[in-house]
């Protein structure tokens, strides 16, 4: 039965995020599975029959006013997901560009430590997956998500007192707690407030945080190295945590007041009654259910609707598809250890600390506006197998070429340049996701969350063997794995495609 939120308060249960009430009981299209047990939730939902929303749409002054709320979502919601996303980036790999600014060389180390540090973070993210997504559908996203932030920027922060690596794996395994509802919960709003041919573009703008964190983190480094390196006796690396420590949690307070939790139970101030109203309007214009708190109460709950996924194809198809070309990305995460390792024919470094930093930069710029670029088509067009397939191409084309490792800077420069082409290809599978599902938004959410699972679980060793730091930068395995997993996901992308076309899908791919 479905319970209003007067009647969750009065039981003395906390309201959860994702109450699934469809604002389409009369839709019976075929872009998703409409559950028929939603009729009488959606029924109960008197206030949008209320507002009139099935013909507002058609008012000249309401298409104005959805493209103001568009705009505002755009400049507050996407803005504030981007930095936090930033921030969690830079907290996540800064430990890379402290490794080739010292902190190597200051704490001894000489064998796979770098990547010990990467793994823990992995292993301590796939464990914390799941359960977030469950603390998630307890409390509401701006409680939770900004509470989390400010542990790992504590944790952040302690690094730069290291003197011996155990410090940095306990920190590292927290960091990577506590960052395991960043991604899932950020693309849970994200779908809850924006429709399929907007989704794709607004989750690579989100995206995006990942190329400029690294080109943050760089110029920070490089202007630490230079300006703050030794003051009151601490290390450049040192003060690079010690900065990234504090953004985090300014970036954290932040959220508690911006983040709008669901268009149906918002208490963002710059949403308000108004916002919402043009929300839900917009959602039920593009057939798509959104979430409220209180949908999924019990663990239960979770294995009943994770038992109906993993029957289906969906699961199995689309998380295949984004843990491949998760996988194949990591060809392009080790570029700074190949700039470092470059010598001069008289065996001496070619770059110094402070290049190895800012050459990456032109590349990180290229990733992020191919990103937008690419995801601003997919959204147009509507066609995602497309997009995936001529960007994981071109990806392969690099693996293969750095498998084979050509002669001369020029041509290893030229090949590495085409790995950060597919940064892309995760945001379009994502949006074509929550184009297929749009009526279901607790599986569109545990759908997520055991896409990132996997790729992380995956990550945490596989990095070991494939990546390991001691090879770098020529990989005995790695270029030719990442080439074939970007094959593969090319022809999952392909199969989806076929399968939605055999089925008679209305989503146009």
């Amino acid at each position: 039965m479905y319970m209003t939120p007067e009647r969750t308060r009065a039981r003395g249960r906390p309201r959860l995020f994702m109450e699934s009430i469809s604002l389409m009981s009369d839709y019976h299209g075929s872009n998703g599975d409409c559950h028929d047990n939603k009729r009488s939730i959606s029924e109960e939902v008197s206030t949008d029959v209320e507002l009139g929303l099935d013909g507002a749409a058609d008012d000249v002054g309401a298409q104005e006013e959805e493209k103001k709320f568009l705009r505002r979502l755009d400049w507050i919601l996407i803005t504030y997901v981007w930095t936090s996303y930033c921030i969690k980036q830079i907290d996540s790999s800064n430990y890379k560009t402290a490794y080739v600014s010292g902190m190597k060389e200051d704490l001894s180390l000489h064998g796979n430590e770098l990547n010990y540090f990467d793994s823990l973070f992995r292993i301590g993210y796939a464990v914390s997956i799941i359960p977030s997504s469950l603390l998630l559908s307890y409390y509401r996203p701006s409680i939770l998500l900004p509470s989390l932030e400010l542990v790992w920027g504590i944790m952040t922060g302690l690094i730069a007192f290291a003197k011996s690596p155990p410090l940095i794996y306990a920190a590292r395994f927290i960091i990577g707690v506590c960052e395991a509802s960043s991604y899932p919960g950020t693309v849970t709003i994200l779908m809850n407030w924006y429709t399929p041919s907007e989704l794709s573009t607004r989750v690579s703008l989100f995206s995006t945080s990942y190329p400029a964190a690294n080109i943050f983190v760089g110029s920070l480094q490089a202007a630490l190295w230079n300006g703050m390196h030794g003051v009151s006796g601490f290390a450049g690396w040192r003060w690079l945590f010690v900065i990234n420590g504090l953004m985090t949690i300014v970036v954290a307070a932040a959220g508690y007041i911006i983040i709008p939790d669901s268009p149906l139970d918002s208490r963002a101030w710059w949403i308000g009654g108004q916002g919402r109203k043009i929300a839900r309007r917009r959602m039920l214009r593009a057939g798509k259910v959104v979430g409220k708190s209180g949908g999924i109460k019990t663990l239960r709950d979770w294995a009943v609707l994770a038992g109906e996924l993993g029957r289906g194809w969906k699961l199995w198809a689309f998380g295949g598809a984004y843990s491949l070309w998760s996988f194949s990305q990591n060809a392009n995460a080790w570029y700074s250890l190949y700039l470092k390792s470059v010598a001069l024919p008289d065996g001496t470094r070619r770059f110094s600390v402070e290049m190895v930093n800012l050459i990456p930069i032109p590349t990180y710029v290229l990733q992020g506006a191919t990103m937008v670029l690419v995801s601003y088509l997919s959204d147009r067009s509507l066609r995602r197998a497309r997009w995936i397939a001529a960007m994981l191409a071109v990806h392969a084309v690099g693996c293969v070429a750095l498998s084979i490792w050509p002669r001369g800077f020029a041509a290893q420069m030229l090949a590495f340049q085409l790995l950060f082409l597919s940064n892309a290809g995760g945001p379009i599978v994502l949006a074509w996701l929550a184009d297929v599902m749009r009526k279901q938004p607790e599986e569109r959410t545990l759908m997520v969350a055991v896409m990132v699972t996997v790729v992380y679980a995956v990550d945490c060793w596989a990095n070991l063997l494939l990546w390991p730091a001691s090879e770098a930068p020529r990989y005995r395995f790695g270029y030719q794995f990442a080439a074939g997993f970007a094959a593969g996901a090319i022809l999952l992308a392909g199969w989806i495609r076929r399968n939605l076309r055999q089925r008679g899908l209305g989503v146009e791919i």
